[in-house]
């Protein structure tokens, strides 16, 4: 049996015609395709997984992704045309069908002009179309746009993508504005009949007891959900690693004598000793529980800090570092080196907590980070970066 590879010798195309009619039918392919879901009326497109059942959609993007055609220069037009679909919904988030139809019309039509005028220049025609864009179309759609504001509105826009179902659209609009404009909006599949949209104030740290390693399942209170559960506790942030004992020592010496001494602790570090771990441990079974959870990673540069500065901004604590972590035990600095969570559990792969956000500090606090948020994501090297500083705007 031999395995298949691609060639690395490329199939050459010089010959215009033939190059004319290759970009010609495969765009129009992909347009009779990729059209088929487009509007209310639009129909569903199955297509085969590998190792999965196959997906039923109608969704432009999806089914542009999935093409692939048996002839190699067919193919690269296709692939180049994916480009197309994939940057349309990644500045717009919609209209990809609309943009591969309007693809396959500009090209068939542009070809023929140039055809018929051998001597104008196709980068000429390119630049003018440009200039028509913006200086004809887009005033044009904005003097006809009509704004949707009110929720029976919405629910009409929402149908056009659930095929006119009245009730998929109106869940869609329902989760959505329960998550407003920078929220996030999760589907999952279930295996009873019916939609139901159920909506999660708090925060989702996806770092739980078992990256603590064995030690982990001694902080669990709740032995029936096999999590630990505290109430109206504090929040400490170390942007670092704990590896002895002079941070334990000085949250202690910071809480001695005040009224939050005795209190649940929740401790966020990017990593703890083995000696950390089990002094916060026989701390908890002592009777006062003190928590630690590493921070998450999020597959980017500095992601570990960035989470604590978010965390900061929901629970009103301090970050603080090897450099100025002693400030904590002078008296002005202990109120505002904690945070405050009213619910915290902690399971096996999940911390799911809940803070006060409603005083007029805690939404600055909030708005203050997403504005800060914002700015990261538009200087942001890359697009790893960009969907990464998105994600933490839509937590918060």
């Amino acid at each position: 049996m031999s395995i298949y590879e691609r060639s690395k010798a490329k199939s050459i195309t010089a010959d215009r015609a033939k190059i004319r009619s290759i970009v010609q039918s495969s765009m129009k392919e992909m347009a009779n395709i990729v059209g088929s879901t487009l509007g209310p009326g639009g129909r569903c497109v199955l297509i085969e997984r590998d190792g999965l059942s196959p997906l039923v959609t109608k969704d432009g993007v999806t089914v542009a992704k999935t093409l692939g055609v048996a002839n190699a220069e067919a193919n690269v037009i296709i692939e180049a045309a994916k480009e197309i679909c994939l940057r349309t919904a990644k500045s717009a988030g919609d209209g990809t069908t609309t943009a591969i139809i309007l693809a396959s019309a500009i090209t068939e039509h542009g070809l023929d002009f140039l055809e018929k005028n051998p001597k104008y220049n196709p980068q000429r025609m390119v630049s003018e179309l440009n200039d028509l864009y913006s200086t004809i179309i887009v005033p044009f759609l904005k003097q006809h746009a009509k704004p949707v504001r009110e929720r029976h509105e919405l629910i009409n826009v929402a149908k056009i993508s659930a095929n006119g179902d009245s009730v998929i659209a109106a869940a869609a609009v329902e989760a959505v504005i329960a998550a407003g404009e920078d929220g996030q909006v999760l589907i999952e599949e279930e295996d009873s009949d019916g939609i139901r949209v159920e909506t999660i104030d708090g925060c989702i740290v996806t770092s739980g007891l078992k990256d603590l390693g064995s030690i982990g399942l001694v902080f669990i209170n709740d032995r029936g959900g096999q999590q630990a559960k505290m109430d109206n506790g504090l929040v400490f942030l170390y942007d670092g690693t704990m590896n002895d004992l002079k941070v334990p020592a000085v949250i202690q010496t910071a809480l001695e004598g005040t009224e939050d001494y005795g209190k649940p602790i929740m401790v966020f570090a990017h990593g703890f000793s083995d000696v950390v771990l089990s002094k916060f441990a026989q701390t908890t079974k002592g009777g006062y529980s003190v928590i630690p959870v590493k921070t998450p990673m999020g597959g980017v540069a500095n992601s570990r800090s960035m989470f604590l500065f978010d965390m900061a901004a929901y629970t009103g604590a301090r970050v603080f570092d090897p450099g100025n972590v002693d400030m904590l035990i002078s008296d002005d600095e202990v109120e505002e080196g904690f945070g405050h969570f009213e619910t915290a559990k902690v399971n096996l792969f999940e911390t799911f907590l809940t803070a006060d956000t409603s005083s007029d500090e805690g939404k600055e606090r909030i708005d203050a980070r997403i504005a800060e948020l914002k700015s990261i994501m538009q200087v942001a090297p890359n697009d790893r970066e960009r969907m990464f500083a998105k994600a933490a705007i839509s937590k918060l």
